[in-house]
C-alpha cells in the first residue's frame, strides 16, 4: 500500500462525547471546540475516521475503518471530514502560510461597515455576567425548586389558589382592568423584567444540574427589541434527551411555579401594596412571557423544546434546506438527492413546519419594521422599514433566486420547468393584462330632494299646520314647536338686553354721569347678540317648507301636545318632480377609473329591486365627513372611519359619487334606502391596482 500524503493535525483541546442514539437506532457523537464554546454532531462514519485520524494517511483510515467495522467508507469520504475540520477551523496551523491562510479568512468574512451596520442594528448580544460560579454556589435552590416534591406541592397550590380565584373573579377581573393604566403598564414592565430575570435562571440552574458550564447571561436585541438570553451550548455534551428538554423548558417551568405561587398570595392575602404587586405576577406578565416563547418558529425557548424533542439540531436550517429542496424539485423537476435523508413522513413535517416558518416570520418581520417606521421619525423610519425588508424576507428570496440562476441550463433543460413557466405566464398575464373590472360599493338611493324635519332641543308639538301625505308649497308652515325652556331663555335675555339699553343711554346723558359709556356699550351689545342668539333658537321650533312637494309623518298618530326628544324625526318632506340618486363614496384607488356617463346598476337591500342609471357626478375633492353613519364602519358600514368632533372622519381619501336612475318613477317611497351599487369601469390589472395603491400610500406617508 502506498503512503498518501499526510493528515492536517487536530487541535489538541477538541473533544469527543458521546451523543445520543437517533430515532433508527444509529449512534452519534458531539465535537466539541472550548476554545469557541462550539458543538458538532458527528455521525457513526465520521466518529470512526476521526479515531483514526492519527494514523496520518488517508487510505490507512480507509483500510481501517473497513476492516474493523461494518461500514465501507472511501477516500472520498476521509476527504469531506477533511474539508468539515478545515471549514471550521478545528485543524492545526503553525506555519507562516497556514497563518496566512487564518488571516486571508478573517479579512474576507469582513464586511462592509455599513452591512456591519445593518446588522448590528436587526441583531446584536450584550454579554452581562458570567454566573457560572454564582450558580453553582447557589445550586441547592435550583435542586430544591425542580424537586420533584416541590413540584407536586406547587401543582396542589395551584389547584387551591384557582378555586380561591374563582371565588373572587369579579375582584380578579376589576383588578386586571385596573391595571390598563400608564402606572399599571409600568409596573407590568417591571414585572415582566423580574419573571425574565427569573426564567433565565431557570435554564441556568437547570445546566448546572446536569453538569454544564454557563458561561453568559446578557441581553440580546432583535431589531432593538431586548430578549434576555443565557448561554447553555454546553447541553450538547448531554446524550440523554430528556434532560436536554429539561433544561429547555426551566425557564418556562420557573415562570410557572412563580405564577402559582403568586395566584395563592393574590388569593389570600387582603387589600393592600404587597397584594397588588403579586398580581402583576399571578396575571399578565408569565401569560406574556410564556407565549413569547412557546412558538417554535423564532429561536425561543419553544425552538429548543421542539428541536431536543425532535432530537434535530438546526432544526430551522436543516428544515428549509428540505422546503427549498421540495420547491425546486416541484416547480423544475429535478432529479437530486435531499439535502436530509430522513423517512417520508418526517420530510413532509419538516417541509410544512419550514413552510409555516416562513409565513410566520414573514408577517412577524412586517409588524416590526411597520412598528419601527411608526416610532421613528419619517426619513429614518423608512429607511429602517426598508433594511428590515430586504434582509429578513427579499435577502432569502434573491439567494435563492441567484441559485437558480447558476443553475439555469440545468433547471430549463427539465420538462417540468416548461410546464412550470406556462403556468407562471398566464398567472403573470392575469395579473399585467387590465381585465373588465365593475367598482362594487355600498350605496344608497334617495329622492334627489328632500328634507328631513327633526327636532333640534326636547320640545312639545304646538300645531301641525299640514297632514300626512299634504302637498305643500315652498314657505308654507309645516310643523310648529315649543319649548319652555327655550322660551324662559329668550325672556331672560330680553331682560339683559332692556336693563343694558337702559344703562347704555344713561352712560350716554352728560348731567346724569352713570358709569362708564364705552363699558355699557359692551354690554348692550353682548346683550343684544345673546338675545338674538335666544331668537334663532326659539325660531328653529318654527318650520317652513324649503322647497315645494309632499310631507309624510314618520309617525302618523302624533298630535299636539306631545313631547319630543332631540333628534327625533318627526316627518320628510320630499319633491317627487325632482326624482331619484344614488349616493356612494369610492375610495381613491378606485375612483380614477370611474367617469361621468358610466352605465351602473343599484341593488335595494330594502325592497329586493334592481335600478339601472348612469354616474353624473363624481366629486373632485375627498369628503371630509361622512353624513350617512349607516355607511360608517362603526355603524356596520364599509367605510372606514374615526369619530373626532361629532363627525366621521373617513380613514382613506373617498370621493361622492352620484348615479341617477334610469327610471325616474321607480320607488318614490319616502327614505333612505340602502344597497349595492356595481359602475363599469375602465379595465384595471391587478399588478396596477396594487401598484397605485403603494404609491398612494408612499406619497401620503412621504410628505411633510
Amino acid at each position: 500500500m502506498t503512503n498518501p500524503a499526510a493528515l492536517p493535525v487536530l487541535r489538541d483541546e477538541i473533544i469527543v462525547y458521546p451523543g445520543p442514539t437517533g430515532s433508527a437506532g444509529q449512534p452519534s457523537w458531539v465535537l466539541h471546540d472550548p476554545a469557541r464554546n462550539q458543538f458538532f454532531r458527528l455521525d457513526w462514519p465520521t466518529y470512526e475516521i476521526l479515531s483514526r485520524w492519527d494514523y496520518g494517511s488517508p487510505a490507512f483510515i480507509v483500510e481501517a475503518v473497513n476492516r474493523e467495522t461494518t461500514l465501507e467508507i472511501t477516500l472520498e469520504d476521509i476527504e469531506g471530514v477533511a474539508e468539515f475540520l478545515d471549514t471550521h477551523c478545528l485543524i492545526k496551523r503553525p506555519g507562516v502560510a497556514d497563518a496566512m491562510e487564518l488571516a486571508r479568512r478573517k479579512q474576507a468574512g469582513k464586511k462592509a461597515w455599513w452591512l456591519t451596520l445593518m446588522h448590528r442594528y436587526l441583531f446584536f448580544r450584550v454579554p452581562l455576567v458570567n454566573p457560572d460560579r454564582w450558580l453553582e454556589r447557589w445550586l441547592f435552590i435550583g435542586h430544591f425548586l425542580f424537586s420533584r416534591g416541590f413540584t407536586l406541592a406547587t401543582g396542589a397550590v395551584l389547584l387551591f389558589a384557582l378555586v380561591k380565584v374563582s371565588q373572587q373573579w369579579d375582584v380578579f377581573q376589576s383588578t386586571l382592568l385596573d391595571t390598563f393604566t400608564l402606572k399599571g403598564f409600568m409596573t407590568y414592565a417591571l414585572a415582566l423584567v423580574g419573571v425574565k430575570i427569573l426564567h433565565e435562571l431557570g435554564h441556568g440552574f437547570m445546566a448546572k444540574r446536569y453538569g454544564c458550564r454557563v458561561p453568559v447571561m446578557g441581553v440580546a436585541f432583535l431589531v432593538l427589541f431586548p430578549m434576555a438570553y443565557t448561554d447553555t451550548n454546553e447541553v450538547w455534551k448531554i446524550s440523554d434527551r430528556r434532560k436536554r428538554l429539561a433544561i429547555s423548558t426551566a425557564g418556562l417551568r420557573l415562570e410557572l411555579l412563580v405564577a402559582a405561587w403568586a395566584t395563592l398570595l393574590w388569593a389570600i392575602l387582603p387589600d393592600g401594596a404587597i397584594r397588588s404587586a403579586v398580581f402583576f405576577l399571578a396575571s399578565v406578565s408569565w401569560v406574556l412571557s410564556v407565549l413569547l416563547n412557546i412558538s417554535p418558529f423564532m429561536r425561543f425557548d419553544g425552538y429548543f423544546v421542539l428541536m431536543d424533542w425532535l432530537d434535530f439540531p438546526n432544526l430551522h436550517a436543516r428544515s428549509s434546506a428540505l422546503a427549498r429542496w421540495r420547491i425546486r424539485r416541484l416547480l423544475f423537476g429535478l432529479d437530486e438527492p435531499p439535502p436530509e435523508v430522513v423517512s417520508p413522513g418526517f420530510q413532509r413535517f419538516l417541509v410544512a413546519f419550514a413552510i409555516f416558518t416562513w409565513v410566520y416570520r414573514f408577517f412577524l418581520f412586517i409588524g416590526i419594521a411597520l412598528l419601527v417606521y411608526y416610532v421613528f421619525t419619517k426619513i429614518l423610519g423608512i429607511l429602517l422599514f426598508v433594511v428590515e425588508i430586504y434582509w429578513f424576507i427579499l435577502a432569502p428570496v434573491i439567494k435563492e433566486a441567484k441559485l437558480w440562476w447558476e443553475r439555469r441550463a440545468e433547471i430549463w433543460a427539465q420538462r417540468r420547468t416548461r410546464i412550470t413557466a406556462v403556468v407562471a405566464a398566464g398567472f403573470l398575464l392575469v395579473f399585467v393584462v387590465p381585465l373588465p373590472n365593475p367598482v362594487s360599493s355600498q350605496a344608497l338611493m334617495r329622492p334627489a330632494q328632500f328634507t328631513e324635519i327633526a327636532v333640534p332641543e326636547a320640545a312639545m308639538v304646538k300645531a301641525l299646520a299640514v297632514g300626512d301625505g299634504a302637498e305643500v308649497a315652498s314657505g308654507s308652515p309645516l310643523v310648529e314647536l315649543a319649548s319652555p325652556s327655550l322660551l324662559l331663555n329668550r325672556q331672560m335675555a330680553a331682560q339683559r338686553a332692556e336693563t343694558a339699553t337702559w344703562r347704555y343711554q344713561a352712560a350716554n346723558l352728560a348731567q346724569a354721569r352713570v358709569g362708564s359709556p364705552r363699558l355699557a356699550a359692551e354690554q348692550r351689545q353682548s346683550a343684544l347678540a345673546e338675545l338674538e342668539r335666544a331668537n334663532r333658537e326659539v325660531g328653529k321650533l318654527s318650520f317652513v317648507a324649503p322647497h315645494q312637494g309632499t310631507f309624510r309623518l314618520n309617525n302618523p298618530d302624533i298630535g299636539q301636545g306631545e313631547w319630543l326628544s332631540k333628534d327625533t324625526v318627526i316627518g320628510t318632506l320630499v319633491d317627487a318632480d325632482r326624482g331619484l340618486e344614488v349616493l356612494t363614496w369610492i375610495d381613491e384607488s378606485a375612483v380614477d377609473r370611474l367617469a361621468v356617463g358610466a352605465n351602473a346598476t343599484y341593488f335595494s337591500q330594502s325592497y329586493g329591486g334592481v335600478v339601472s342609471g348612469r354616474v353624473v357626478e363624481i366629486e373632485g375633492d375627498a369628503t371630509d365627513a361622512l353624513p350617512f353613519p349607516s355607511m360608517a364602519s362603526v355603524f356596520g358600514g364599509e367605510i372606514l372611519v374615526r369619530e373626532k368632533d361629532g363627525e366621521l372622519i373617513p380613514e382613506r381619501a373617498v370621493y361622492r359619487v352620484v348615479v341617477e336612475p334610469d327610471d325616474m318613477e321607480v320607488n318614490r317611497a319616502i327614505g333612505v334606502h340602502y344597497g349595492e351599487l356595481m359602475i363599469d369601469a375602465r379595465p384595471a390589472s391587478l399588478g396596477g391596482r396594487y401598484l397605485r395603491k403603494t404609491l398612494s400610500i408612499l406619497l401620503r406617508e412621504i410628505a411633510p
